[in-house]
C-alpha cells in the first residue's frame, strides 16, 4: 500500500527545503561543509512546521504504508528519505549552530 500526502501548496521555502532532502542524502554533498546553508536548514525546519505533521492519523498512515510520499505542491519526496534527512540534521546540531552563529537566522534554531 502506498499513501501520498499532501503538505499544502507549494512556495519557496517548501521548494527549497525538498531540494535539501534530496541534496543531504548524498554522501559527496555531506562531506563539504557548504551543506551547512542556514537557508536550507531553515526551510526544512519551516516545512515541518506545518499544520499536517499534528495530525495524529498521520503517524497511522505511515506506519501501515509500505510507501509514503509526501507532496508540497508539485514536488515530492519519499517519507524514508525525509526522516534521513532529519536524523542527519539532528545529528550535526552542533555543528549547524556554530556555523550559523554569524547568520541572522541563527535565533530560530
Amino acid at each position: 500500500m502506498w499513501i501520498l500526502d499532501w503538505l499544502g501548496e507549494a512556495d519557496a521555502i517548501s521548494d527549497h527545503a525538498i531540494n535539501f532532502v534530496t541534496s543531504i542524502l548524498d554522501p559527496d554533498f555531506l562531506s563539504k561543509n557548504s551543506w551547512l546553508d542556514d537557508f536550507e536548514i531553515l526551510a526544512l525546519g519551516k516545512l515541518m512546521n506545518r499544520n499536517w505533521w499534528s495530525r495524529r492519523w498521520v503517524i497511522k498512515e505511515a506506519i501501515l504504508a509500505k510507501d509514503y510520499i509526501l507532496v508540497a505542491g508539485k514536488r515530492e519526496v519519499h517519507l524514508a528519505d525525509f526522516t534521513n534527512a532529519v536524523d542527519i540534521v539532528r545529528s550535526r546540531v552542533a555543528d549547524i549552530r556554530v556555523s550559523c552563529r554569524p547568520s541572522p537566522y541563527y535565533a530560530a534554531y
